[in-house]
Formats: structure tokens, sequence, C-alpha cells
């Protein structure tokens, strides 16, 4: 879903998880109008939407989902690195 996410989203995705801010907070921090964060809030919402549901899913869930995807794929770069780092060394 992250890559499904506008650098907007993300950037906002990253504030919320990390400081919990409400939106209006926000806002603020992020130099935005507050129906701008309240909009890039619900398009993320509506993204991480399972496809039959009829309702978004709460922010909390959103977060953690976000941040449950953003650690896999931080593990998955890792391990990518760990790989070349092994190829490197067989050549040598």
């Amino acid at each position: 879903m992250i890559e499904r996410l506008t650098p907007t989203e993300r950037e906002i995705m990253e504030h919320v998880s990390k400081t919990g801010a409400k939106n209006r907070v926000l806002a603020k921090k992020l130099k935005k109008n507050k129906n701008t964060i309240d909009q890039h809030m619900h398009n993320i919402q509506t993204k991480y939407k399972k496809p039959n549901a009829t309702a978004r899913p709460s922010k909390i869930v959103v977060i953690l989902k976000y941040l449950n995807e953003k650690k896999y794929l931080e593990q998955d770069a890792s391990l990518d690195n760990m790989e070349e780092e092994d190829d490197i060394d067989e050549e040598e």
C-alpha cells in the first residue's frame, strides 16, 4: 500500500506515525490548511480500505498498517544489502 501513497501522503504518515499528532497540529507543522490534511487523511484511509469493506479503517488502524508495511520494506531492503555484500565477498 505504501507505494500507492503520494509523497505528501507519505510525509503525513511519517509525522502522524511518529507523533500521533492530530490533523490540526499536523497542518501547523507542515504549513498546510487543516482541510488539506483532512482530505489527505481521508485519501490515505481510503487507500488502506479492504476491497469489499463499506467503511474506511480508523486512523489508528491505518497508522499500524503503515508502520508494519514500512518495517517489512526496511527489513527487505536490509536483506537485499546483505545479499549484495555476500556477492562482493564471493567475487574477491
